[in-house]
Formats: structure tokens, sequence, C-alpha cells
């Protein structure tokens, strides 16, 4: 339970992931001010801060997370703000999100685990003894990790948001009226017009005929889209589950091997790693620029009369991009 004597004059939001700041800043309209961590086309998987954001960190009273695993180099700095009494939610942690863990498998390779894939060091590289070193197996099982990308799917934010203003509204009671009532007309915009808007995207362009029917329709550089695939009905593969994390040799030369023997119409990436660029030539994708961890303003995507911010125009471009690949 949050405690009301957080509560001050001054009302300030921190977000953690600039994505979330248009949405966040519906919620505290007439409430308060929204301050995003990081900056306009910034990544949310932050591994490291600058002098001000450790600035903005330490004056922060109520901040707002995705996840705590979402950016490696921000977890410790949040885990001591809440020591100290500052109020950090995690989107992930409320009831009303149904987060979902990352996938254990990717769909691509069809394989048993991605984690339990053996020698994921081992380059093939002789250790001097002319023999192969291989890595011990950990017996220790890995916490589960949660998908922090709830924002790529509407109708969880929707569900999320009274939820979350409740928090908000035992830290600045006051503010009640106010969060629940913004909280409850957001929810019924991504509920009665962004929902359906990307629905239709969607299934118009399934509609569509294809000679090459036997083409994967995309693959993504990191599992971001899980959300957003479940809840439009949607199967796609990934090259990598996190950005931040290492890619071994062996799930690299799996992906490679299975680019070979694939024709993949679209990958959709936020950036053109060399690993991107090699996937692509071998399976005959055409790389897609998209990046799902931030906000997109009105000069990046093409009006639409239910994209009325920069967080409904992001879910618009990942609709758009999906679909020229169906």
């Amino acid at each position: 339970m949050v405690q009301a004597s957080h509560a001050e004059t001054r009302r300030d939001l921190l977000v953690t992931a600039e994505v979330l700041t248009p949405v966040m800043a519906e919620l505290m309209e007439g409430v308060g001010n929204v301050r995003s961590l990081t900056p306009r086309g910034s990544e949310a998987h932050l591994t490291g801060l600058t002098v001000r954001q450790a600035r903005a960190l330490k004056e922060a009273k109520v901040i707002i997370s995705p996840d705590p695993d979402l950016a490696p180099g921000l977890k410790k700095h949040l885990a001591a703000r809440m020591r100290d009494g500052a109020v950090v939610i995690y989107l992930t942690k409320l009831s009303a999100a149904d987060a979902l863990p990352y996938r254990s498998h990717n769909p691509f390779l069809n394989l048993e685990s991605l984690s339990g894939a053996p020698d994921e060091h081992d380059h093939g590289h002789d250790h001097g003894d002319g023999h192969k070193k291989e890595k011990k197996k950990s017996t220790k099982a890995k916490p589960e990790m949660m998908d922090p990308h709830l924002w790529l799917d509407p109708l969880r934010m929707a569900a999320l948001l009274p939820e979350l203003a409740e928090i908000l509204s035992q830290i600045w009671p006051e503010a009640a009226p106010s969060l629940r009532a913004n909280a409850t007309r957001i929810a019924r915009h991504l509920r009665e017009e962004v929902h359906p808007g990307i629905t239709h995207i969607l299934e118009e362009a399934q509609m569509r005929n294809r000679d090459d029917s036997t083409a994967i329709p995309f693959m993504t550089y990191h599992d971001a889209y899980h959300y957003f695939q479940r809840r439009y009905g949607l199967s796609l593969g990934f090259i990598t589950q996190r950005p931040e994390e290492y890619l071994g040799a062996k799930t690299m030369q799996q992906l490679l091997a299975k680019a070979k023997v694939s024709q993949v119409r679209c990958l959709i990436s936020e950036r053109e790693t060399a690993a991107v660029k090699r996937f692509a030539k071998l399976s005959q994708a055409q790389i897609k620029p998209l990046n799902s961890d931030r906000s997109y303003d009105a000069k990046e995507v093409p009006l639409s009369p239910w994209a009325k911010n920069d967080y409904d125009r992001l879910l618009l471009a990942v609709a758009k991009t999906f679909a020229e690949c169906l």
C-alpha cells in the first residue's frame, strides 16, 4: 500500500521510458507534471545514466517504470530511491496488467528453450589443449523475467490505467477525482477507437492475396512485440530476446542456417546491426525500420482519426509496419 505521507504541493511524475510519457501526461492532465527520464528517440533499455538523469532520479518522489528488468543500468538506482522513500510503480506488477514472462522459445527456430541451448559462449576457439572446452551448465534455475512491453497492447494499457490511477490517488488524495476521470477517458479511447483501428488495419492487410504465400511474413530484431502478437493473432519469430543480451554463437548459427532455407518478407528492426543485415541477406528479407520503445510525432506517422497523441501514433506505426508485411 502506498503511503499518503508522500503527498506534496507539487505533483510531479517521472517516467523512466519516454514511450510512456504521452499516455501518462494524459493521465496527469489537470493534476501535475510528467517528465521523462530518457530523451525522445532514446532506447528504453537503458544501460547507464547521465549526470542529468541521475539528478532527475534523485529529485523524483513518484516514478513509473515498465518493469525492474527493462533497463539493467537503472535497476539499482530505482531500488535505492525506494529505500530513500520514493514511490516506484512498476507497470508489470499491477494485477490488471496481466504481465507475461518473456517467451522461452523462438517460434522461428522452434527450439525447446533459448536459455537451455548449450555452449552459448563457445565460438569454436581452441583453448590451447587441442579441445574445445565446454561451459559447465548451471543447475540453478534462472528467475523468470517479465516482458515489459505492455504499451504495445492498447487493451492491457486500458485495463491497468484505473488501477494506476487508484495508486496515484493514495499519494495525492485531493487529485483522485481527476485521476479517475482521466483514466476512464483514456481507457475508453483505447478500447473503442485505438484497438478497433489497429484491428481494421491488420484485417484489411490479411485479406490481400499474395503469390508467395509460403513466405514468412515477418521477423523482428528483438522480442518486443509479444503482447502485440497475442492481441492481434499474429505469429512471428525474433533474432534476440533482449537487445542488451549477448547472442551466443550457437543460437546465431541456428538462426542463419534457418534463414538460408527460409524466405522472410520483412525483418522489423530498430537498428541495422551486422546480424540484422546478414539475416536479411540470407532470408531475402526487406529491413523495416521500427522502434517499439519510443513515441512517434505527427511528422513521422500519417494522420489517422484515432491517433490523437504520440502514443497512439506509435501503435499506428506498429500496425502499419506489420500490415505492410502480411
